[in-house]
């Protein structure tokens, strides 16, 4: 029967339940993008618009003329593919025996364990880029694509980051990149610098760095995140706005965190059982003039 509930089909919906908390927890390039839109896994194109800003508008007492400041919206339209990131993973026989046979929940080691070296990939490309050949980006991320850049203070000296913060705030301010606040992405040692520093009389600064970040009242909050595995280079940050409704990045999900399960063998009494963890999706950047990065720390 078509609509048949197979074993296979049964175990790759358990493991897309078990996989939703730790990877939600350990995935720190999605947390970046505050708008999301999941597509479904059958999608690998999106359209994706480009604004071209309007001149400034106009102000006066008298009833405006129609027709004497137009300024026409332009769009610039393109498709882009999806990428695509997957890991393949094996289980026992004995363990697929007993959850076939009687029911028993499949220890999830393996499909966790998979998931997150695709939640690695994933941040390396959300954060840096994906670059096939080692050296060319065919997709830029967060920190490549930045198109503002501040000159920022060492970290390690009380008001080194406050005033990393406050520089790059001003190149934002200078392009007119309003109503949402940031979130700080610092390597691990910049982050740990900025997390202990005190001033000589035991004040310390973080808490000022978080106000800093959220200037707007009624906007989601920004914070600062430490980035690891290689993906932001040391004494370098970058400032990304939470950015709630898309106007300057959003990220489109296809599969998002999916898995396959089947017969990895041609015994099907004795050979194991083989799975793969699947997710694609892409990162919009409407306006790279909103991402900062800050050098010099």
């Amino acid at each position: 029967m078509s609509g048949e509930i197979t074993f296979e089909r049964q175990a790759a919906t358990y493991f897309d339940g078990v996989l939703k908390e730790p990877i939600r927890q350990m995935l720190i390039g999605r947390q970046l993008f505050a708008k999301q839109e999941v597509l479904g896994p059958d999608k690998y194109r999106v359209n994706f618009n480009k604004i071209k800003e309007l001149g400034a508008a106009q102000t006066g007492r008298a009833i405006p003329a129609v027709g004497s400041g137009v300024d026409r919206l332009t769009l610039t339209p393109s498709e882009i593919d999806m990428i695509m990131f997957w890991k393949e993973y094996e289980i026992a026989k004995m363990d697929w025996d007993l959850f076939t046979s009687k029911g028993i929940n499949i220890g999830a080691t393996n499909v966790v364990s998979a998931a997150q070296m695709v939640g690695v990939e994933e941040d390396a490309y959300l954060i840096n880029g994906w670059k096939p050949d080692g050296t060319n980006y065919i997709e830029k991320g967060i920190y490549q694509i930045a198109d503002n850049t501040a000159t920022g203070s060492a970290t390690s000296t009380f008001g080194g980051a406050t005033t990393s913060i406050a520089n790059a705030w001003d190149k934002l301010d200078e392009d007119n990149i309003v109503g949402v606040n940031y979130n700080f992405l610092m390597h691990p040692t910049n982050f740990n610098e900025a997390k202990k520093a005190r001033s000589t009389n035991g004040v310390r600064e973080w808490t000022d760095l978080i106000d800093l970040l959220n200037p707007y009242p009624n906007q989601p909050k920004g914070d600062i995140i430490k980035v690891f595995g290689g993906n932001l280079t040391v004494d370098t940050a970058v400032m990304v706005p939470v950015d709630p409704v898309g106007r300057y990045i959003d990220l489109v999900i296809g599969a998002n965190y999916l898995n396959d399960v089947y017969q990895n063998g041609p015994s099907k009494q004795f050979s194991p059982v083989g799975g793969i963890t699947v997710s694609s999706l892409i990162a919009r950047f409407t306006e790279p003039k909103s991402i900062c990065t800050v050098t010099s720390l």
